[in-house]
This record gives structure tokens, C-alpha cells and sequence, in this order.
């Protein structure tokens, strides 16, 4: 699942891992320069619509505290 949120692009799907096993790959990108915000893989059992969910709370927490992450605008 893709969706656009703020000035992001998120991704999450689960597929097999290369050791079998089923994970939540994820990605949150800059739309502007596809700067890298956060990315890779998650053994969590939740839905997909749950963990875009999480995504865009995490995006939410960037906006309001940014000095919190080595991010750079």
C-alpha cells in the first residue's frame, strides 16, 4: 500500500523475507528529492492499514518536534 501524506510518500506491504519468514517492509520518503526518512522491515503481525497508520504518526511527531531526529529540512 502507498499513500501520499504531508509532504511524504509512504509504502508498506508484507512479503516473505529471503529466510521464508512473512514481514511488513516499509518506507517514508521526501516526495521533493526522495530523501530517505525512515525504511526497512518489521515482524509485527498488524495490518497493513494499521502500520500506514503508525507511519503517518510518526510523520505527525517529525513536523512537531523535529529536534528530535537527525532529519534535515
Amino acid at each position: 500500500m502507498k499513500v501520499k501524506y504531508r509532504e511524504f510518500e509512504l509504502e508498506a506491504y508484507r512479503d516473505k523475507s529471503i529466510t521464508g519468514i512473512k514481514l511488513i517492509f516499509y518506507s517514508i520518503f521526501r516526495i521533493s528529492d526522495q530523501r530517505d526518512f525512515d525504511s526497512g522491515f518489521s515482524y509485527s503481525d498488524e495490518t497493513i492499514r494499521s502500520f500506514i497508520k503508525d507511519m503517518k504518526s510518526q510523520v505527525d511527531d517529525l513536523y512537531e518536534n523535529p529536534e528530535h531526529y537527525d532529519f534535515k529540512w
